[in-house]
């Protein structure tokens, strides 16, 4: 395959691609133009390649163009899920995060953020979930690593399907984000954001998650944005790749520890984050500490 770099001028060329001659479609990033090619093929794994080639060609210009710098964090998430009809489900997760600082070398040395959020799931078929998700997130001050105070506001739309369920978990999530974002001014900067995350889980003792599964986790995400004065003039967000273990100590509680990779390109210096990661997810908390009460007040009373 060939990728073809063009400064003002535009050049015609065919192109291979797993034997098949495509069509060149050319895209404007960053004063240069790049061939990227878009076929439409049938085969999935012929796709996920593609994928793959267009996100590297859309980084590559900030990858070989600007220095990195690098953090190591610490992320936690707890989430709580509670079924409030049929095929609806409330979820509200609370999140942290934690960095080390030029100073100080601790991943927990500085907390840079708090986030909540509240979301609405409906489980239309047992393979494709639909959400809606409204989220606050306070940045906190901390000069050390260049980041200001201002808070943000989330309003998102979510499409999860589950391309295979049994023996492992292949979860393809879209999710298209409204953010508002406080400027240096004090007014709200609107921004939307693509994110499109490809995740494997995998059981190591049983077919299915349940308690007593060990699971592995892999998963990437891609993210695109509007140009704005305030996120950078880039259609490219970042990349996250995650690797994991996870643990369900019953049906309904399960926790995982996570490992973090997430590569924010940008014309002035990349930024590069190493995170550990911490979540709990809870399903159903509430009754089922009921029911356990209630199974031990029945048995001392007997």
């Amino acid at each position: 395959m060939k990728v073809i770099k063009l400064s003002n001028t535009i050049q015609k060329n065919r192109i291979t691609l797993h034997g098949k001659e495509i069509q060149e479609v050319f895209f404007e990033y960053s004063g240069d133009m790049y061939l990227i090619c878009s076929p439409v093929f049938t085969n999935l794994k012929t796709n996920f390649h593609t994928l793959g080639l267009i996100c590297l060609l859309l980084c590559r210009p900030y990858w070989h163009s600007a220095q990195s710098t690098t953090y190591q964090q610490c992320w936690n998430e707890f989430s709580f899920t509670r079924p409030i009809a049929d095929k609806y489900a409330l979820e509200t997760s609370l999140s942290n995060s934690f960095s080390d600082s030029p100073e100080n070398a601790s991943i927990f040395s500085a907390h840079t953020q708090f986030g909540l959020c509240i979301s609405l799931h409906y489980y239309k078929k047992a393979k494709l979930n639909f959400s809606v998700l409204g989220a606050y997130y306070s940045n906190y001050y901390v000069p050390e690593i260049g980041q200001r105070e201002y808070p943000e506001f989330r309003l998102s739309g979510q499409v999860t399907g589950f391309l295979k369920k049994i023996p492992y978990i292949l979860q393809s999530r879209t999710r298209l984000e409204f953010r508002m974002i406080e400027n240096t001014n004090g007014q709200f900067s609107e921004v939307f954001r693509l994110r499109e995350r490809l995740r494997y889980t995998k059981p190591l003792n049983s077919k299915m998650i349940r308690q007593g599964t060990w699971f592995i986790l892999l998963s990437d995400e891609v993210s695109f944005k509007s140009p704005s004065d305030l996120t950078g003039k880039e259609l490219f967000d970042r990349n996250e790749l995650t690797a994991g273990l996870g643990y369900a100590f019953t049906d309904n509680f399960q926790a995982d520890l996570d490992y973090t990779l997430q590569h924010v390109p940008r014309p002035g210096g990349n930024e590069i984050y190493q995170a550990l990661q911490i979540n709990l997810q809870f399903y159903n908390p509430w009754l089922n500490l009921k029911r356990k009460v209630k199974k031990k007040q029945i048995t001392s009373g007997s």
